[in-house]
């Protein structure tokens, strides 16, 4: 046979097969069918083949190859409700299809199987036993295949639903398992997240295993908690931005993996990093570089599948913290961005030893820092309260500590040296400078930085005045240097440091105050002497400088431990006779120094103030010269002598009938001096009081504690005790305008406070072995 014959039967062949085609019978079967020719001789798929056709999809499948299609069974639109117009509406023909791909559920092994397509949402396989699921979804008419395609339809009892979007699955998720807000918020923190996660596999790590690896504060930095880290300056947004993107892209794997995955597989994550992931015998659950199997598996979103684990080991391998970081985490991006506007950024970035007071958020927007100021919340070196608190002796509930702060650059009132605070321990918690709450005992700790988080903005230390907390009752010492023009000390370089009479200090001293404010001269040498020209501070131990006082002069000062005293400290100054003593760590800074509060006068050397003098400060001049009558009498008050004076006020006199030339005026006067060993009952007002005259006095006292004075069994001449500080008892007795009470102690012609009251916390015995002196008690008739 040529050739040209066999060309006329390979011709003829499909003419025969044709006409044999035509000849058949109605009734006989077709031997060519396509997947619309099942849907159409199954009548279970009239719905789903009615909608086929009136969406014009007939053409566009007979002319598939190699391909499954998944059909509804009628019933599936019944029970799902989908016979309806938005169904048919929504409908696409590719979310029924498996491309590339013609399933035969017989040849299946039992297991999960994950099917990606190209062009959309993944599928999921499930073969058990001698039944098949698809998304869940029964299948209830198996491997239906055409003779004229190569292709299958598998009958489903359902509808296949359209796989939710990536942020809605999430949330699903977290409603299911109420484990995975913490990467829900992360993820729907990016705006454009879908650029991520489109065909993809994502490794979603549930809240356990953030925990494990990340802190709250590190979460809210990376997910943006506050909302703030987008509006920040261009450095911090951009570290945030690549942290961010770092973490999303270590979870994502272009392409998608699940159900039953080959042994051994390796594949890169978006950071082009390895990994590898395998699954268990049924591909139920998957395992990436070894970890504890997924809690979440094989989960459809819109193109990808999410797995939820719990124990990643990976996550922060590659995001590093620093302070700045930390600041954002906590809330302060505003106090960053002020480092940044002051160029102190690398106070946050540098990883030296640093603690960092910070204010809570609603205390650091907009403040307006200057560089002092933002310099004044850090120190350079590691703050551990607790630990440094431990080591103290607990005083009262109350213990206190010194620490220099950042701010070194103020030579012009400072010469240099650091502002300081101090922070002190109450069973309120702890708090700098005696204002600023600390809000956790226990720092946040990233890398050699300590941060703590105070109750308001930590101020600057300002002037003397402002600076002087008002429970110190200071106000006498600072309108005596508002008189002397010292509430604004010059600028020397330096700094100063100021011994302020306050507390008690000036207690029971109306006579000296008044005294001062009428002697310029004198009240100037006293207040410049205790005014140095040197910064010194109470836990300055075993410190001994020479430095000048305000006075002018040279003096030399030695600082020490009062060993005996667990919270005292010893100040001893060349020109100055007794020793000052103050509490440890009491120190009050302000903007030019320190000042250390006394709770005694301290005189200087060079001050001499007479008897004299001071008597005629009461107005009372006639008792010096009534004394200067007698000589012996005039020798007491001369030589100082042990006794202590009554003296009238300058009104009482008249009333008494006593004058210079009164045949009773020395009788008068002895009545008015009481020997030293009668002065601890007047003191107390206990007991009787015998005079220098012989005569008795009694004493008593009031139910607000006046204390009254008058001859034995002659109540008819009691005079009261009166003090400056009792203003509110006179007017409460209905006293006469001019009463004045003043309570001197002269010790060596220097004052010594002494508190009347009888629950004093000073004892008169405890000061009897140096006072050999008077004691001056200006009295006014009751």
């Amino acid at each position: 046979m040529n050739i040209k014959s066999i060309k006329y039967i390979i011709w003829l062949l499909p003419i025969l097969g044709l006409t044999q085609a035509l000849l058949q019978s109605p009734g006989d079967d077709f031997p060519f069918s396509t997947v619309i020719d099942i849907l159409s001789e199954n009548v279970e798929f009239s719905t789903f083949l009615r909608i086929i056709q009136k969406k014009g999809h007939v053409q566009y499948l007979n002319e598939l190859q190699n391909f499954t299609l998944f059909a509804p069974v009628n019933s599936g639109f019944v029970k799902e409700d989908q016979i309806t117009h938005p169904f048919e509406e929504h409908f696409n023909i590719e979310d029924y299809l498996m491309h590339d791909r013609v399933l035969e559920v017989r040849d299946l092994e039992n297991g999960t199987y994950l099917e990606k397509r190209a062009k959309t949402a993944p599928l999921l396989l499930t073969k058990y036993e001698h039944r098949c699921f698809i998304n869940e979804i029964t299948v209830v008419e198996p491997d239906l295949q055409p003779s004229f395609q190569n292709a299958s339809v598998q009958g489903i009892d359902n509808v296949l639903q359209t796989p939710p979007p990536i942020n809605e699955l999430l949330v699903q998720l977290d409603e299911e398992t109420q484990d995975l807000k913490m990467f829900n918020d992360f993820m729907t923190s990016f705006s454009d997240y879908n650029a991520y996660t489109n065909t993809s596999t994502i490794l979603v790590p549930l809240d356990t295993n953030f925990q494990k690896y990340f802190n709250a504060i590190e979460m809210n930095y990376l997910s943006d908690r506050y909302k703030k880290l987008g509006k920040s300056n261009a450095i911090s947004q951009g570290k945030w931005i690549a942290d961010r993107n770092s973490l999303l892209q270590e979870l994502i794997i272009d392409d998608i993996y699940g159900g039953i995955l080959p042994n051994g597989i390796t594949l890169r994550n978006k950071n082009d990093r390895s990994l590898s992931i395998e699954s268990n015998s049924d591909g139920t659950l998957i395992s990436v570089n070894n970890s504890d199997y997924s809690r979440i598996s094989n989960r459809i979103f819109e193109i990808g599948v999410v797995h939820g684990f719990s124990g990643l080991d990976f996550l922060r391998k590659h995001i590093h913290f620093d302070a700045e970081k930390y600041l954002h985490g906590l809330n302060c991006s505003e106090f960053v961005k002020e480092l940044y506007f002051r160029d102190l950024e690398e106070l946050i970035q540098n990883g030296d030893r640093t603690t960092i007071f910070v204010p809570q958020a609603s205390f650091n927007e907009d403040r307006g820092y200057t560089k002092p100021s933002i310099l004044y919340h850090f120190v350079e070196d590691k703050i551990n309260l607790e630990k440094d608190f431990s080591l103290l002796h607990k005083v009262q509930d109350l213990s206190t500590q010194i620490y220099d702060s950042a701010f070194c650059s103020s030579a012009k009132r400072l010469g240099g040296h650091c502002q300081k605070f101090k922070i002190s321990r109450s069973n309120g918690g702890y708090y700098i400078n005696g204002r600023f709450k600390i809000l956790n005992t226990k720092p946040y700790e990233i890398g050699n930085t300590y941060i703590y988080s105070i109750e308001d903005d930590l101020k600057l230390p300002g002037d003397l005045v402002l600076s002087l907390p008002p429970q110190d009752h200071c106000s006498i010492s600072l309108m005596l240097l508002k008189d002397l023009d010292l509430l604004n000390l010059p600028s020397n370089h330096k700094g100063y440091t100021i011994l302020l009479p306050c507390v008690n200090s000036w207690d029971n001293n109306d006579l000296t105050v008044d005294y001062l404010k009428s002697n310029k001269t004198a009240l100037d040498l006293l207040m410049k002497n205790l005014i140095f020209e040197e910064l010194i501070y109470s836990n300055d131990y075993n410190v001994s400088a020479a430095v000048k006082n305000l006075y002018g002069n040279s003096v030399s000062i030695q600082v020490e431990e009062v060993v005996e005293s667990r919270n005292l400290t010893k100040i001893s100054v060349s020109n100055i006779k007794e020793d000052i003593f103050v509490e440890r760590n009491s120190d009050i800074f302000f903007d030019q120094g320190v000042v250390h509060p006394i709770n005694r006068l301290n005189f200087p050397v060079d001050l001499k103030i007479t008897l004299k003098e001071l008597i005629e400060t009461t107005g009372t001049k006639e008792m010096f010269n009534y004394f200067e009558v007698f000589h012996d009498l005039s020798s007491i008050i001369r030589n100082n002598e042990e006794y202590s004076l009554l003296v009238p006020t300058a009104s009482s006199i008249p009333l008494s009938g006593i004058t210079v030339n009164s045949t009773d005026l020395r009788l008068f006067l002895e009545l008015h001096l009481i020997p030293a060993n009668e002065t601890q009952n007047l003191l107390d007002c206990n007991g009787a009081i015998t005079t220098k005259l012989g005569k008795q006095l009694n004493c008593r006292k009031d139910h607000l504690n006046n204390v009254f004075v008058s001859m034995q069994d002659d109540w008819s001449k009691e005079v009261i005790i009166l003090k400056k500080r009792l203003h509110f008892w006179l007017e409460n007795l209905m006293c006469v305008p001019d009463r004045q009470a003043h309570i001197l102690i002269l010790v060596r012609q220097r004052e010594i406070s002494f508190t009347f009251a009888r629950n004093s916390s000073r004892n008169w015995n405890d000061h009897r072995s140096y006072v050999d002196c008077f004691i001056i008690i200006l009295y006014d008739n009751h």
